[in-house]
């Protein structure tokens, strides 16, 4: 066994390593790790634009099919988008979608989107008065009925 110092500090060299000898990583083994986390997120967005794919191109039975407009884009960047405007009375279902929470959203995140949306299409601002109100239509809809906590 030999020592020889490092910067005022003995290190104890294994066997069969001379002081001088390359000790550094090899690069490959950097390169793996970064190649699984590569392929674990292709997969993960190939699943996930097989699935949209899957939705928009066949004929959906749900609730709100009808609503729902034909998808723009195509393959894995497909989005879909609600037909045409609003109900003639508002609903829960209606309110969550204009305030993009859900149905059954504490107070707080209530408020938290009613704010953000009030800020970008205020009327005082520039924004449209009939949007506003629908705005806050929806957070009264969903205000009167969400917990506290």
């Amino acid at each position: 066994m030999s020592y020889y110092g490092n910067g005022g500090v003995r290190t104890r060299i294994p066997e069969g390593i001379k002081k001088g000898d390359d000790r550094t990583i090899p690069k490959s083994y950097y390169l793996i790790p970064v190649a699984i986390g590569a392929a674990g997120l292709g997969t993960a967005f190939l699943l996930r634009g097989l699935v949209r794919m899957t939705r928009s191109g066949s004929s959906s039975t749900g609730r709100n099919s009808s609503k729902l407009k034909d998808t723009v884009g195509s393959g894995f960047f497909a989005k879909r988008y609600a037909d045409g405007g609003f109900e003639p009375e508002m609903t829960k279902r209606e309110a969550a979608r204009i305030l993009g929470c859900r149905e059954s959203a504490k107070k707080d995140v209530i408020t938290k989107r009613y704010r953000a949306l009030m800020k970008a299409n205020h009327p005082d601002l520039g924004g449209s008065r009939y949007i506003g109100a629908k705005i806050n239509q929806a957070k009264d809809i969903l205000g009167a009925t969400a917990r506290d906590e």
